[in-house]
């Protein structure tokens, strides 16, 4: 169910990818745009420590050879905190 939902989030906002993580980084749903990506862009430690600093990030980032996206995460308030990254291409 999560699944569709992200899915159905993704299509909705324009997104080429959106993954929903566990608070301990763990991938819980994902959707792509491109069915050949297996797993989603992961955060690094850096962004990690960012997150749980100020609750939300964005910034450029580099994914593919020289493709720039653009790197959202917000914290989702939940039973257990969960977090909901997205990425959107530089037009």
């Amino acid at each position: 169910m999560v699944t569709l939902e992200i899915e159905n989030l993704r299509a909705n906002s324009g997104a080429s990818e959106m993954t929903l993580f566990s608070r301990q980084g763990r991938i819980i749903a994902s959707s792509s745009v491109n069915p050949g990506d297996i797993l989603p862009s992961l955060p690094d430690e850096h962004i990690w420590l960012q997150l749980r600093q100020n609750a939300e990030y964005v910034a450029l980032a580099p994914i593919h050879e020289e493709e720039l996206m653009i790197r959202v995460i917000v914290t989702v308030k939940a039973r257990e905190p969960q977090y909901l990254q997205a990425l959107y291409p530089c037009l």
